[in-house]
C-alpha cells in the first residue's frame, strides 16, 4: 500500500482550537495499526469552483485507493453551531430519566432511548448508552411519510431544553450541505459530472443520534 502523506491534524474539525479534539492536534496520537489518513481541506472555494474541486476530487480518489478511508477539514460547519448543539445535547442528558422517557423511541427510531434498553445482534449484554434519535424533518404528506416508509416518521423533541430543536436541525443543515458538497468531489472523482449524484439525493437522508 502507497502511504499517504500525513497533513497537520490541527485544524481536522473545527477552526477554533478550543473545540477542537486535542488528541487529534499532534499525528503521532493517531493509532499505530491504522494505515496513514489523507486529510482533505475542504473550504467553500475548493469546492465552487473547478479547479479546487479537481483537487480535491484527486486527493479523494488517491486517498479511496490506498486507504479507503479519509479526514476533511474545513468542512464549513461553523464552530458556534458545534458548540450549540453541543451544550443542548449535554442540558438534555441531565435530565431526570422521567423527563427524557417521556420521548421514548418509537417505530419510526425516534426519540429518546435508555441505559440498558439496546442490544447490539450477538452480544450478550445490553448497551449502557443512552441516545437520542432524529432524522430528517418530513411534512406529514411528504411522500415517503404518506406510503409508511421506514424510519421516515416525525422527529419527537423534548420540552426542555429550549432551543433543542433549533440546535439540531441547524446541525442537520450544515452538514447536510456538507454532505452534498462531497458528493460533487465524489462524482467527479469517479470521472462522473460533479452532479452525477443529484438526482439520487433529492429526498434528505440525514439521521443521527
Amino acid at each position: 500500500m502507497t502511504q499517504l502523506p500525513i497533513i497537520d491534524l490541527s485544524g481536522l474539525a473545527l477552526s477554533d482550537p478550543t473545540l477542537s479534539d486535542p488528541t487529534l492536534s499532534d499525528p503521532t496520537l493517531l493509532d499505530p495499526t491504522l494505515s496513514d489518513p489523507a486529510l482533505l481541506d475542504q473550504d467553500q472555494s475548493g469546492l465552487d469552483n473547478n479547479p479546487g474541486l479537481q483537487d480535491i476530487a484527486a486527493k479523494i480518489s488517491l486517498a479511496m485507493q490506498n486507504s479507503g478511508f479519509m479526514y476533511i477539514r474545513n468542512h464549513g460547519i461553523n464552530d458556534s453551531t458545534i458548540a450549540r448543539l453541543k451544550e443542548h445535547q449535554l442540558a438534555f442528558f441531565a435530565l431526570p430519566d422521567s423527563d427524557k422517557s417521556k420521548i421514548a423511541i418509537n417505530q419510526h427510531n425516534r426519540g429518546y432511548l435508555g441505559p440498558g434498553k439496546a442490544r447490539m445482534h450477538g452480544a450478550k449484554k445490553h448497551d449502557q448508552k443512552e441516545v437520542f434519535f432524529w432524522g430528517a424533518e418530513l411534512a406529514e404528506d411528504h411522500p415517503d411519510r404518506v406510503a409508511g416508509l421506514p424510519l421516515c416518521g416525525p422527529n419527537q423533541w423534548p420540552d426542555h431544553p429550549a432551543g433543542f430543536r433549533d440546535a439540531v436541525l441547524q446541525y442537520a443543515h450544515e452538514i447536510g450541505e456538507c454532505g452534498n458538497r462531497l458528493l460533487k468531489a465524489m462524482a467527479v472523482s469517479l470521472g462522473a459530472d460533479a452532479n452525477f449524484f443529484e438526482p439520487y439525493y433529492q429526498s434528505s437522508m440525514l439521521r443521527g443520534q
